[in-house]
């Protein structure tokens, strides 16, 4: 498995799909993904020792003291009602995921992302963004080349129903960006959280198409936090994770984008002349399933 790292430059704020307004985003440089991991220790919403912690109310003695009526270990005794770890236990009753998309029955709002960087001419600049008007269809880069596409699919997945993404990669520095907004009035709160996302390519792609899958969670200010892996040459689903715990470049009390960016990695340069190394065209055709939090 081929492997980089890539990274969004936010610059723009598009409005369209209706009232909502899409975060537009999308050159990359190397800037290595996020870390694994949960999202609390032990001890749930109040920590080890739940609401009351051991010793109760009533405290060893009673209301008289030793021997008093109610004897040693008041009414409750040690521990008291609640016991060690409060109702819930280690780690409380928050603990689990939430989905956020199971693409079971439609593409649940999800769209490709538009926007484009563009040189001081007008002219579209790298990264190629292959759903920009132009890009493709009116020969900026390979007139002829079949628009990607994105759709719902109810025959993949597990169960059934998952996001279909088919995207030609004809060079480098080339991506499509699938993403959802939840616009201002919908904010995800993901501090200290960890989002998951099911990918499977198949067909599987050769092992010299050097491309990858980057997840990407956007704030109201063009924040981002980043997770970049190569892409899978099996036809098996992987499990991808971006982790919000100690975001310092996004503020994750505040996401209003989430994004599954398929792309084609950054062009090599050969060691012997100092030229490029040749791309192979390569049709990617991925499927996006069950996008939770935790």
């Amino acid at each position: 498995m081929a492997s980089s790292t890539r990274r969004f430059k936010q610059v723009a704020l598009i409005c369209g799909l209706g009232a909502a307004c899409m975060l537009a985003g999308c050159a990359s440089s190397p800037n290595p993904g996020g870390s694994t991991g949960g999202t609390k220790a032990n001890g749930g919403s109040t920590g080890r020792g739940g609401a009351s912690a051991s010793g109760g109310s009533s405290a060893s003695g009673g209301t008289t003291g030793s021997g008093g009526s109610s004897a040693s270990g008041g009414a409750t005794g040690s521990g008291g009602s609640s016991a060690s770890g409060g109702t819930t236990g280690s780690g409380g009753s928050s603990a689990g995921s939430v989905t956020l998309f199971d693409f079971a029955n439609s593409d649940q709002g999800w769209v490709f992302n538009t926007y484009q960087a563009t040189d001081s001419s007008g002219l579209a600049a790298s990264p190629y963004n292959l759903v920009f008007p132009g890009n493709l269809s009116a020969g900026d880069l390979d007139a002829g080349v079949a628009l990607p596409t994105i759709a719902a699919d109810s025959s993949v997945g597990d169960p059934p129903g998952s996001l279909k993404i088919v995207v030609t990669f004809t060079g480098y520095s080339q991506q499509v960006n699938p993403d959802f907004n939840w616009g201002a009035d919908a904010l995800q709160d993901w501090t200290n959280k960890v989002v998951s996302v099911r990918v499977k390519v198949d067909p599987a792609v050769p092992a010299s198409f050097s491309g990858g899958i980057q997840l990407y969670a956007q704030d109201t200010k063009y924040g981002g936090q980043y997770h970049w892996a190569g892409s899978p040459t099996d036809n098996d689903w992987h499990t991808y994770t971006l982790d919000m715990t100690g975001a310092a470049n996004v503020n994750p009390a505040q996401i209003i984008q989430f994004t599954v960016q398929l792309a084609s990695a950054d062009a090599p340069t050969s060691t012997g002349d100092g030229g490029v190394t040749p791309f192979t065209p390569t049709t990617v055709t991925a499927y996006i399933d069950t996008i939770t939090v935790q």
